[in-house]
C-alpha cells in the first residue's frame, strides 16, 4: 500500500503491530509521519491495564507512543465519538471493547 502521506493509527492498527504482525509493521515502515489520538492511547493503556501482563504491556505501549505525536482531541471530536460508540448499544448489540 503505498503512501504519500502522513498516518493516524486506529487502536486496532496498534494492537497488530504491538503484535509484531508483520504487514501492519511495513505498512507503518511506509509512513514519513505517525500519530495516534489520545483516545487510542487511552484504549491501549486501559486494555494493558486489564491484561495478565500489565506492567510488561503497558511499557509495550509507552514504548510505542514515545516515538509519536499523541494527538488531543477537541469537544467536536467527543461528541462523534459518543455517538458512534452509543449506536451499538441502540441497536441492542454489545461493544466487542467492554
Amino acid at each position: 500500500m503505498p503512501t504519500t502521506g502522513r498516518f493516524l493509527l486506529d487502536t486496532n492498527v496498534v494492537i497488530a503491530v504491538l503484535d509484531s504482525d508483520q504487514a501492519a509493521i511495513a505498512n507503518l515502515r511506509l509512513a514519513p509521519e505517525v500519530s495516534i489520538p489520545v483516545i487510542v492511547l487511552g484504549e491501549l493503556l486501559f486494555g494493558a491495564a486489564k491484561s495478565a501482563r500489565t506492567i510488561e504491556n503497558a511499557a509495550k505501549v509507552e514504548r510505542f507512543a514515545a516515538g509519536r505525536s499523541v494527538l488531543p482531541c477537541d469537544a467536536d471530536v467527543a461528541r462523534a465519538y459518543g455517538a458512534l460508540r452509543h449506536r451499538p448499544s441502540a441497536k441492542g448489540q454489545t461493544d466487542p471493547r467492554e
